[in-house]
């Protein structure tokens, strides 16, 4: 019976894994959203873009900010600055703690894409830090989790 009391507590480790997260999935509905989507008019430059999609994510409009951003690094028409830009913007929005979509496995994909797309990108060495800081956060979230399933095996016994 003790056990029952742990299954919430290894679910949550299990959802925080890199290796069991969901992130092709949830990468893929976020896709079929932005076909859909009409947020932003036709015709905006990328730079506005990029400024919508800043001003989505302050706002916590998440959806709309990795939209944005989205719309800019798939067209590749757009410039590399802008287009790396917007892949530091997807993995911040990703890793941001106060979103409720938040995903480290996605933010990690995009802000790598920065260094191995645009190696001479001026955005670089920002997605460089946020990918150490994403991972810090990363290990903590885990170590949290473990000292919770730690602590729920003590007071069951």
């Amino acid at each position: 019976m003790k056990y029952y009391r742990m299954l919430p507590v290894l679910l949550l480790l299990l959802s925080c894994s890199s290796r069991y997260s969901q992130t092709e999935t949830t990468r893929s509905e976020i896709d079929e959203s932005y076909s859909t989507s009409t947020t932003i008019p036709v015709g905006v430059d990328d730079e506005d873009k990029l400024s919508f999609a800043s001003r989505a994510a302050t706002e916590g409009r998440w959806m709309e900010s990795i939209h944005s951003y989205q719309g800019v690094y798939d067209n590749t028409k757009a410039s590399s600055e802008d287009r790396s830009r917007a892949l530091l913007g997807l993995g911040d929005v990703w890793s941001n703690p106060v979103n409720p979509f938040r995903d480290f496995g996605t933010s990690l994909f995009y802000l790598n894409k920065v260094a191995t797309e645009f190696p001479d990108a001026a955005v670089r060495p920002k997605a460089e830090k946020k990918i150490a800081t994403v991972r810090i956060m990363m290990e903590e979230v885990e170590n949290a989790t473990r000292d919770q399933l730690i602590e729920s095996q003590h007071t069951s016994d």
